[in-house]
């Protein structure tokens, strides 16, 4: 089975990403983890009426998404994870058991899905591998907690730095493919709305310094292109 571990604070379109998980998952391959962070959300009880028998509600008080990701890798029960955002959902006619599959039959510790990027209903990016290797991280080949999963296991040996509020999420994956994984690719879609908390240009400098920091003054002499391919696609997401 697969978890879907979905932070949200306050946001409706917490049903969107719910609605693409039960019309895609007719197998019942998945249970969600859904981590409220305000506790007056008027949208509760509702939000709850719609949960499956298999799937959990955690309503309390965080502080921020990865404090969240944080309690749903201490709390997670699947063998394989997923990480997702409110205002992420999965496409029209994905696979939950392809996924499966590359884990079953392939022995791999990550599979990771194509990714279209939306706003405002217009695909703005599209992006998809036909291989991801540990090495292609250093090189600067850009990685995306969304539409990653992973095994429990693994998931489980790291925690999100909550001292880097803007990329705790790219060093958990430093550290992961700090060691060779085995990565399988799936051909479904997942689709992220553009214009999140990281959107802009001021968060994105942070979020680059805090890169240069975090990936310490040795490594980014070995695997220079690895921050230069990751600066260039900073600053094009945002033009």
């Amino acid at each position: 089975m697969i978890e879907i571990i979905i932070p949200v604070y306050n946001d409706a379109r917490i049903f969107e990403i719910l609605r693409s998980i039960t019309e895609n998952d007719k197998q019942g391959l998945t249970m969600m983890s859904i981590y409220e962070g305000c506790e007056d959300a008027d949208y509760i009880p509702a939000l709850k009426s719609t949960l499956r028998q298999v799937d959990r509600l955690f309503v309390e008080n965080d502080s921020g998404i990865f404090n969240a990701f944080n309690k749903g890798l201490s709390n997670a029960l699947s063998p394989v994870l997923v990480m997702m955002g409110a205002d992420d959902c999965f496409g029209e006619g994905f696979e939950f058991e392809t996924v499966l599959n590359q884990f079953n039959a392939h022995n791999s510790d990550l599979v990771i899905s194509k990714l279209i990027y939306k706003k405002d209903d217009q695909i703005t990016r599209r992006i998809s591998y036909n291989r991801y290797l540990s090495e292609d991280f250093f090189r600067g080949v850009p990685f995306y907690h969304v539409g990653t999963f992973i095994t429990r296991g693994l998931a489980q040996e790291f925690r999100f730095d909550e001292g880097y509020p803007t990329c705790a999420d790219y060093k958990y994956f430093l550290e992961i493919f700090s060691e060779t994984r085995k990565v399988g690719i799936v051909s479904c879609d997942v689709m992220i709305e553009e214009g999140g908390a990281s959107g802009g240009w001021k968060i994105r400098i942070v979020a680059l310094l805090n890169m240069i920091e975090i990936l310490g003054l040795r490594r980014l002499i070995r695997h220079p292109m690895h921050f230069i391919v990751r600066y260039i696609n900073k600053i094009k997401s945002l033009l």
